[in-house]
């Protein structure tokens, strides 16, 4: 139930049936279940099918929290931020307390204290190397200091660039909201219950000093009901929230209520928007109806830095007690064999003098790609390895 697997296989299945999804629509249109199921009616729109999915992801993104939530009330230590990486991608194979990791950047939350045990495992036409361990730094704290706006004005986009003067802005410290009972600073939102502002904008700023060290980020977010995140006017993540242009009455997909309210959500984050000096991270809460009962934000965003060159360790197995962010990774390196990749999307030759070719994983050529394969070049493939072709 890994949220970077499940999210991919969700968009996998959306993308082979989405193409016929008009034609049911129209097929089914006005029918119903039957039986138990009598109440449920059929897709009514392809986009109401494309709100459908987008809850399958928001599902899966939010599943871990939750599971981290209840594990905090059973007497665990909150979660620290893991991050366990294979470089380069798919060249081992990495398990975590003995279940296989399914990507190649796997990242969540973990209770503090708690043992970790790491395997790796390289993979055909590589050896591994060893282990190397990097810091993280803090960039913004959970419970600081924003600045918001709370007015229900279409702010349009211009807000959430670093250019734009928040000086007449409320500032306040995190969590910012209402309705909960647990806010360090309220907000408002409008006088009328039944007619609430669906958007709330909250900005702050940062400095960095040597970003050519900053490797990758990890962000943990809290909100209610759905957020969308901007580092310096570009969107870095979006959590809870449809796809598309998002704007000020945009509703988030779902509406979020028990411990989905109150769990920190932990994302991934390149360093693509990341400048060298100030920063600022513009962030803006939606509702997922305009006669929502609550609102909450707060957020931590950390900084990977990139650690020393020496391994940590050079055995397969490595043991761990993370009592802050830890991020690991499995360093393995090529044998010298020449090794195919998995997708192949243009014209690539297999030459002899480069024989035999290792296929440690399945192999993909795509309508666009295609290979060639010289006399005599043998294919060694591991067990289990196909090769397709959709060309």
């Amino acid at each position: 139930f890994n949220p970077q697997r499940m999210i991919a296989e969700i968009d996998d299945h959306q993308k082979t049936i989405e193409a016929e999804m008009p034609n049911h629509v129209i097929r089914w249109a006005g029918t119903s279940g039957t039986g138990n199921y009598s109440n449920v009616k059929a897709i009514s729109s392809v986009d109401y099918w494309h709100t459908e999915v987008e809850k399958l992801r928001t599902f899966a993104k939010a599943r871990p929290g939750i599971i981290l939530n209840d594990l905090t009330n059973y007497g665990f230590q909150a979660p620290v931020a893991v991050s366990v990486t294979t470089l380069p991608a798919q060249s081992g194979v990495l398990t975590f307390n003995s279940l296989k990791i399914p990507v190649d950047v796997c990242t969540g939350g973990y209770p503090k204290g708690e043992t970790i045990k790491l395997t790796a495992a390289a993979k055909d036409g590589f050896k591994f190397m060893g282990w190397k361990i990097n810091s993280d730094s803090l960039f913004i704290s959970r419970q600081s200091i924003w600045k918001y706006s709370d007015t229900g004005v279409d702010l349009g986009t211009s807000w959430r660039n670093a250019a734009f003067s928040d000086a007449n802005w409320k500032s306040g410290q995190a969590e910012l909201g209402y309705g909960d009972g647990d806010e360090k600073t309220l907000i408002s939102y409008g006088g009328d219950i039944n007619n609430r502002y669906i958007t709330s904008y909250f900005r702050s700023s940062f400095t960095v000093k040597n970003k050519q060290k900053v490797s990758g980020m990890t962000l943990n977010l809290k909100c209610d009901d759905g957020a969308v995140v901007y580092l310096n006017g570009n969107e870095i993540q979006r959590y809870n929230m449809p796809t598309g242009n998002i704007a000020s009455g945009t509703l988030a997909s779902t509406s979020l209520s028990g411990t989905d309210e109150s769990t920190f959500h932990t994302f991934t984050i390149g360093t693509e928007s990341l400048v060298e000096g100030n920063n600022t991270i513009a962030v803006e809460i939606h509702q997922a109806a305009a006669n929502s009962s609550d609102v909450s934000f707060d957020m931590e965003l950390s900084a990977t830095q990139s650690g020393s060159a020496n391994y940590q360790s050079t055995a397969r197995e490595l043991v761990v007690n993370p009592q802050s962010a830890i991020n690991i990774t499995a360093v393995f390196q090529g044998d010298g064999r020449c090794i195919l990749p998995s997708e192949i999307a243009s014209a690539m030759t297999l030459h002899k003098s480069c024989s035999p070719y290792i296929a440690s994983e399945n192999v993909n050529i795509t309508a666009s790609g295609k290979l060639i394969v010289e006399p005599g070049v043998e294919i060694w493939m591991s067990d289990g390895v196909s090769i397709s072709s959709l060309g």
